[in-house]
Protein backbone atom coordinates (compact mmCIF):
# COMPACT_ATOMS: atom_id res chain seq x y z
CA UNK A 1 0.00 0.00 0.00
CA UNK A 2 2.83 2.40 0.84
CA UNK A 3 4.57 1.71 -2.48
CA UNK A 4 1.33 2.33 -4.35
CA UNK A 5 0.99 5.67 -2.52
CA UNK A 6 4.58 6.60 -3.44
CA UNK A 7 3.87 5.79 -7.09
CA UNK A 8 0.53 7.64 -7.05
CA UNK A 9 2.31 10.75 -5.79
CA UNK A 10 5.15 10.33 -8.35
CA UNK A 11 7.86 10.23 -5.70
CA UNK A 12 11.24 8.54 -5.99
CA UNK A 13 11.65 5.53 -3.72
CA UNK A 14 15.45 5.84 -3.64
CA UNK A 15 15.85 8.74 -1.24
CA UNK A 16 12.87 9.95 0.69
CA UNK A 17 13.01 12.67 3.29
CA UNK A 18 10.48 13.27 6.04
CA UNK A 19 8.95 15.93 3.76
CA UNK A 20 8.39 13.18 1.15
CA UNK A 21 6.97 10.71 3.65
CA UNK A 22 4.22 12.98 5.00
CA UNK A 23 2.26 13.19 1.71
CA UNK A 24 2.53 9.39 1.44
CA UNK A 25 1.12 8.95 4.93
CA UNK A 26 -1.70 11.40 4.21
CA UNK A 27 -2.48 9.52 0.97
CA UNK A 28 -2.64 6.20 2.83
CA UNK A 29 -4.75 7.73 5.59
CA UNK A 30 -7.17 9.35 3.14
CA UNK A 31 -7.85 6.02 1.45
CA UNK A 32 -7.99 4.06 4.70
CA UNK A 33 -4.88 2.01 3.90
CA UNK A 34 -6.57 0.20 1.01
CA UNK A 35 -4.58 -1.12 -1.93
CA UNK A 36 -5.36 0.23 -5.40
CA UNK A 37 -7.28 -2.96 -6.22
CA UNK A 38 -9.38 -2.65 -3.06
CA UNK A 39 -9.91 1.04 -3.79
CA UNK A 40 -11.05 0.25 -7.34
CA UNK A 41 -13.53 -2.34 -6.03
CA UNK A 42 -14.87 0.10 -3.45
CA UNK A 43 -15.25 2.78 -6.16
CA UNK A 44 -17.15 0.34 -8.39
CA UNK A 45 -19.46 -0.57 -5.50
CA UNK A 46 -19.98 3.10 -4.66
CA UNK A 47 -20.86 4.01 -8.25
CA UNK A 48 -23.18 1.01 -8.55
CA UNK A 49 -25.10 2.05 -5.43
CA UNK A 50 -25.15 5.78 -6.22
CA UNK A 51 -28.33 5.29 -8.24
CA UNK A 52 -28.86 8.93 -9.18
CA UNK A 53 -25.19 9.52 -10.08
CA UNK A 54 -24.96 12.50 -7.72
CA UNK A 55 -21.55 11.54 -6.33
CA UNK A 56 -23.08 10.96 -2.92
CA UNK A 57 -25.34 8.35 -1.38
CA UNK A 58 -28.55 9.19 0.43
CA UNK A 59 -29.74 6.91 3.22
CA UNK A 60 -31.60 4.42 0.99
CA UNK A 61 -28.64 4.13 -1.39
CA UNK A 62 -26.25 3.63 1.52
CA UNK A 63 -28.52 0.98 3.03
CA UNK A 64 -28.43 -0.90 -0.29
CA UNK A 65 -24.62 -0.56 -0.47
CA UNK A 66 -24.09 -1.91 3.03
CA UNK A 67 -26.53 -4.78 2.46
CA UNK A 68 -24.84 -5.66 -0.84
CA UNK A 69 -21.58 -6.04 1.09
CA UNK A 70 -23.29 -8.70 3.23
CA UNK A 71 -24.14 -6.67 6.32
CA UNK A 72 -27.77 -7.02 7.43
CA UNK A 73 -28.82 -3.46 8.31
CA UNK A 74 -32.13 -1.68 8.37
CA UNK A 75 -32.96 1.73 6.96
CA UNK A 76 -33.42 3.02 10.51
CA UNK A 77 -29.98 1.78 11.58
CA UNK A 78 -28.33 3.54 8.64
CA UNK A 79 -30.34 6.70 9.27
CA UNK A 80 -29.21 6.70 12.92
CA UNK A 81 -25.55 6.56 11.83
CA UNK A 82 -25.76 8.88 8.83
CA UNK A 83 -24.93 12.03 10.81
CA UNK A 84 -21.84 10.34 12.26
CA UNK A 85 -20.60 9.16 8.87
CA UNK A 86 -21.46 12.35 6.96
CA UNK A 87 -18.36 14.34 7.92
CA UNK A 88 -19.08 17.35 5.69
CA UNK A 89 -22.76 17.45 6.73
CA UNK A 90 -23.95 17.41 3.11
CA UNK A 91 -26.76 14.97 3.85
CA UNK A 92 -25.10 12.33 1.65
CA UNK A 93 -22.10 10.04 1.93
CA UNK A 94 -19.39 10.87 -0.60
CA UNK A 95 -16.75 8.32 -1.68
CA UNK A 96 -14.10 9.19 0.93
CA UNK A 97 -16.76 9.01 3.66
CA UNK A 98 -17.97 5.70 2.18
CA UNK A 99 -14.48 4.28 2.61
CA UNK A 100 -14.70 4.99 6.33
CA UNK A 101 -18.08 3.26 6.56
CA UNK A 102 -16.99 0.07 4.84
Amino acid sequence: VMLEAVEALNLSKAEMTMEDIMPVLWHVRRYQGLSQTELDLAKQQFELCDEDGSGGMACSELEFAIRSLGFPVSYDEVQDQLDTWDMDESGEIEFVEFLKVV
